[in-house]
């Protein structure tokens, strides 16, 4: 069986957790960053992930400019956008600005955030 593999990039290890568990019991491979440069890292040494769940305010390496990278990395990879700071329509528009697969605004249901994984299996 070829399971998918869920990159979760999340500077909240409460939140990679809560993922990281929910997503195994789906049936999804999972690796975890904890910012934008282990996310690009992960990406050049793991180049069989399938999709990216990426938080948009992290230190190091923010969101915006971590999408950027990996979409350049790797222009087909699907990215799901989340963040609890940036107003949806923020998000939204940068989200279709980059291409990216949906947007989740923290807090959000895991249903929502499988609804967007299957929708792009």
């Amino acid at each position: 069986m070829n399971r998918k593999m869920v990159l979760v990039v999340d500077d909240d290890e409460v939140i990679r957790e809560f993922l990281l568990f929910n997503l195994e019991d789906l049936g999804y491979r999972v690796v975890l960053a904890s910012d934008g440069v282990e996310a690009v890292t992960t990406v050049i040494e793991k180049r069989e992930v399938d999709f990216v769940v990426l938080d948009m305010m992290m230190p190091n390496l923010n969101g915006k400019n971590t999408l950027k990278i990996l979409k350049q990395l790797k222009p087909e990879l699907p990215v799901i956008l989340c963040s609890g700071y940036l107003e949806m329509d923020d998000l939204v528009g940068q989200a279709r600005e980059a291409g990216v697969v949906g947007c989740l605004s923290k807090p959000f249901s895991f249903a929502a955030l499988e609804s967007l994984l299957s929708a792009h299996s």
